[in-house]
């Protein structure tokens, strides 16, 4: 692993902790908030994702990528738009999975307490892909001017 690697992913580790914190906490409050809706599980998880996406592309662009142009506004249009298609995907994953975690259930045990720890299940093996799309693909170093 190069340096900048070794110094990139610890800081992505604790920027993901940070935002997982964020999404777990408001899919626990959401989850609550929403009972007794039918689609209480999509909207607890694109209402959490929604919030813990923005921290935490400000945390990659900003302290773990330190993007080129990242002095600028807080956004950057090419990034962002990449950053957002992969939390789409991701999304995509995390609901799936966590569907398919949750029917796969034996009857009686999709309390809310084992739903959480499958939706934590899902996440942590989409954390892993996530870091190797977003060091390679959004916030990729730019490459070096070949020598003369």
């Amino acid at each position: 692993m190069n340096a900048p690697a070794r110094r990139s992913f610890p800081l992505f580790v604790l920027a993901s902790v940070l935002s997982f914190g964020v999404d777990v906490g408001l899919f626990c409050l959401l989850r609550t908030a929403l009972d007794g809706l039918p689609a209480r599980l999509f909207l607890s998880i694109a209402g959490a994702r929604a919030v813990s996406c923005v921290f935490n592309y400000l945390c990659n662009r900003h302290l773990v990528f330190r993007a080129a142009g990242a002095g600028g506004g807080a956004f950057e249009g090419r990034s962002f738009r990449r950053y957002l298609a992969l939390v789409l995907a991701v999304w995509a994953l995390a609901y799936l999975g966590t569907k398919l975690g949750v029917a796969l259930l034996p009857e009686g045990l999709a309390t809310d307490r084992n739903v959480t720890l499958v939706k934590v299940s899902v996440d942590l093996l989409l954390f892993l892909l996530s870091y190797a799309v977003q060091k390679l693909v959004i916030f990729r170093a730019p490459k070096p001017p070949a020598a003369a």
